[in-house]
């Protein structure tokens, strides 16, 4: 019998402290995307770009550019309206497909490349675009909006180039006399007890922006004013589209207008969209006013003493 002394040696097996690999078999491949949370939120500050739809190619500008002048009023008018969201049936007997804003967006592109190549003016008042756009954006008028008040904004007295030179045209009736701006907000809301539709307002928000962008400086005396106005205050709409066509437009117009507008037309338009009970106008105001401080340092400066204590 094996006895155990103190000198007696036990073998005991360690367990081993290496980890077992093991071969895993992957597939080659596109892997599959991984949803972010928020990626389905609001797209980042720079908008993508106005193409047209249908004004494309220089074939198809030739085409519009070689018809008579009834023709091309009648082209640009059903340009407008797919833009404000009515679909032009031509087979009744397909299926008719709700417009969308890529649909309204590409419409709004056809307009401006059309007032590029046709005429800004022709465009414009000849076919009514402007026209269209106000009774969108102004149901009740421009002169509803633009009514007489106490001028407590800062001592900034808002001129009568704070409507759009084109709303002055042609008023012999004197309808569109007007001013100054209105209190509260401006623009056309139905939560806001406001009547026209939404896509026709983003519509409108589309071509002012597609203009600014695509024909530029000779669209100046046509859309910056009260256009400007009615795009502020669309920041506050309940809905998302309007709402960004409306930051857009804003935007576009701010970097369009001459900086020498800043003093006596868009500040006073960015101070009075500062009392707006909308937060969301107030905001965008706030925006629209950091940006006139890159593209009107100057004026911007000259006001500060104004500015400051409205901000």
């Amino acid at each position: 019998m094996a006895s155990i002394t103190a000198n007696t040696k036990h073998k005991i097996a360690v367990p081993s402290t290496k980890k077992k690999t093991t071969t895993t078999t992957t597939t080659i491949g596109k892997p599959k995307p991984v949803a972010k949370k928020g990626a389905a939120g609001r797209r980042g500050s720079v908008a993508p770009l106005l193409k047209p739809s249908t004004l494309t190619t220089p074939e198809k500008i030739a085409e519009l550019t070689a018809l008579n002048q009834e023709e091309q009023k009648s082209r640009v008018k059903d340009m407008c309206r797919l833009a404000m969201g009515e679909q032009t049936l031509v087979d009744k007997s397909k299926p008719h497909a709700a417009s969308t804003t890529r649909d309204r967006s590409g419409a709004a592109a056809d307009v401006a490349v059309a007032a590029k190549e046709l005429g800004v003016k022709f465009v414009l008042k000849g076919c009514g675009v402007v026209d269209e756009m106000q009774r969108m954006l102004f149901p009740e008028g421009i002169s509803k909006v633009f009514a007489e008040e106490d001028y407590s904004t800062g001592g900034l007295k808002p001129s009568a180039s704070a409507v759009s030179l084109t709303s002055l045209d042609n008023s012999a009736d004197g309808t569109t006399s007007v001013t100054t701006m209105g209190t509260g907000t401006v623009g056309t809301d139905s939560k806001r007890g406001k009547s026209t539709p939404a896509n026709a307002r983003e519509g409108s928000l589309l071509i002012i922006r597609a203009l600014s962008e695509i024909v530029g400086k000779k669209t100046e005396p046509y859309i910056v004013g009260a256009f400007l106005a009615a795009a502020l205050d669309e920041c506050g709409s309940n809905s998302s589209s309007v709402r960004e066509a409306a930051e857009d437009a804003a935007t576009a117009l701010i970097k369009l207008a001459n900086p020498w507008a800043f003093p006596r037309l868009i500040s006073p338009l960015l101070l009075k969209s500062l009392k707006s009970n909308e937060w969301r106008v107030k905001a965008n105001a706030l925006e629209r006013l950091g940006q006139c401080a890159e593209t009107a340092p100057k004026q911007v400066c000259n006001l500060l003493p104004l500015l400051i204590p409205n901000v």
